[in-house]
């Protein structure tokens, strides 16, 4: 809980050779934290890391990123999130990762859509699949209620 409550904290960028997990409520309640980018060696983004960061717009995680999990409410910033990028190396998705997530492109990388229980507020959300996927995500449960589903 380093970060915890810094109201202060506008943008972070980690080193590259930054190999810890963002753990527990890491950044919760930095109010003024607009774009942070997680480092390809990060393997967890845990529980609430980013809770309450109401000036979050943007959250960078490559697609050649080492990340692994994603734990309850990680994204539950009470912001809209421009891009959010899952990639395909994260194949443990707690059951509320995404609860109270709200984002504008939602970008997987699973070929093969991961049953998950809260999916991100699909209202006003495109989600963005790879190339010949897009019929298993219509066919997924809460995947399938994106209206706008499109493959990359």
């Amino acid at each position: 809980n380093v970060f915890e409550n810094c109201e202060t904290l506008s943008s972070l960028t980690f080193p590259e050779s930054y190999n810890e997990a963002l753990d527990i409520s890491a950044f919760k309640g930095c109010k003024n934290l607009k774009q942070i980018k997680i480092p390809n060696s990060v393997e967890e983004i845990n529980s609430m890391a980013f809770y309450g960061c109401v000036g979050m717009e943007e959250i960078q995680i490559n697609a050649d990123s080492n990340l692994s999990l994603i734990g309850n409410q990680a994204f539950t910033t009470g912001s809209l999130l421009k891009d959010l990028n899952i990639p395909i190396t994260v194949m443990n998705v707690s059951s509320e990762a995404f609860l109270g997530c709200s984002v504008s492109r939602l970008h997987l990388k699973w070929l093969d859509p991961l049953e998950i229980k809260i999916v991100p507020k699909t209202e006003g959300c495109s989600l963005f699949v790879p190339q010949g996927t897009a019929e298993l995500y219509r066919n997924t449960r809460n995947w399938c209620n994106f209206k706008e589903i499109i493959e990359e």
